[in-house]
């Protein structure tokens, strides 16, 4: 990139890099994503089944999707690993960027050794004032997944480890453990 240019969401919104990068915006400048590593997409391939599962068991006008921008601030746009949005939310971007400007209903990032501490406090903060009512952050490393859930604007966290069950407020009949989510490999034949 080399360039020292600010991006306003706008631009953001129109970059195209003749490459496969994909970048956030954080107060005008676009940060690169790595790419994900086997376990992480694995994960993400997981959870966002086992969503789509629980989203028809509900009956609902929702989809979780990968790849959807979440416009968080001035000059801010993130891109969730996983986000569970409406369907009316999606068709407002059927033919343009697709960066939502009202908050999903739950969002998913999987934590890498780069990213912990956006995901665990950056991130927190920002789906926080834009008001996502649920925020998972699934932590391999740490054999963790914390389901924050925004109560009067502030998140109150929940941490599941191993056999534990996973309460999550948006799928109240999830049955998912730590253990599974982390192991997908051993769950994909199931």
């Amino acid at each position: 990139m080399g360039s020292n240019k600010k991006f306003s969401l706008i631009d953001y919104s129109a970059y195209f890099d003749c490459t496969d990068n994909t970048y956030e915006l954080i107060d005008g400048n676009l940060s690169l994503m790595p790419p994900v590593n086997g376990l992480h997409a694995l994960i993400i391939y997981l959870v966002s089944n086992t969503f789509e599962k629980e989203i028809n068991k509900l009956n609902s006008p929702w989809i979780a999707l990968q790849g959807i921008g979440i416009h968080t601030g001035l000059d801010r746009c993130r891109i969730p690993d996983l986000s569970v949005v409406t369907t009316d939310q999606i068709e407002e971007s059927l033919h343009t960027t697709a960066i939502l400007e009202s908050p999903p209903l739950l969002v998913v990032e999987v934590v890498s050794e780069q990213s912990a501490t956006q995901d665990y406090r950056h991130k927190r903060s920002e789906y926080g004032s834009i008001g996502i009512p649920e925020y998972w952050i699934i932590d391999p490393e740490n054999h963790l997944v914390t389901v924050l859930e925004l109560i009067d604007g502030f998140y109150e966290a929940q941490e599941f480890y191993e056999q534990e069950t996973i309460v999550s407020p948006l799928f109240p009949e999830l049955i998912m453990t730590t253990e599974k989510i982390l192991n997908p490999y051993s769950s994909s034949s199931s």
